[in-house]
C-alpha cells in the first residue's frame, strides 16, 4: 500500500486479510453493532436519479451471500467514481 493513497481495492483485500474466516451471512445482520464484515456477489446494479437532487445519481445495486440472502446497497455520489470500476454484475 501506498502511504494515506490507499485505493478502494486495498482497503476491501486489507479487510478481507483482517476479518478472514469471521465473515458473516446477511441473515446474521442486526442492529447490536455498526459494522459487518460481508461476502456478496452482486446481481444486479443499475443508476437512478437521486430524489429531489437536480440531476445527481446514484448507484442502486443488489447482492447476495453464499446462501442466497439478498440485500440492497446505495452508493452516493461523493463516492460513485470510486466504487463503479470495482462493481462488476
Amino acid at each position: 500500500m501506498r502511504g494515506n493513497t490507499t485505493t478502494l481495492r486495498e482497503k476491501i483485500e486489507l479487510m478481507h486479510k483482517t476479518y478472514g474466516s469471521s465473515i458473516n451471512l446477511i441473515k446474521e445482520v442486526n442492529p447490536s453493532k455498526m459494522q459487518w464484515a460481508l461476502k456478496l456477489r452482486l446481481v444486479r446494479c443499475y443508476e437512478l436519479l437521486a430524489y429531489g437532487k437536480g440531476g445527481d445519481f446514484t448507484l442502486e445495486c443488489v447482492f447476495h451471500d453464499k446462501e442466497g440472502d439478498r440485500i440492497h446497497g446505495l452508493v452516493k455520489k461523493p463516492v460513485l467514481d470510486r466504487v463503479r470500476p470495482i462493481l462488476k454484475e
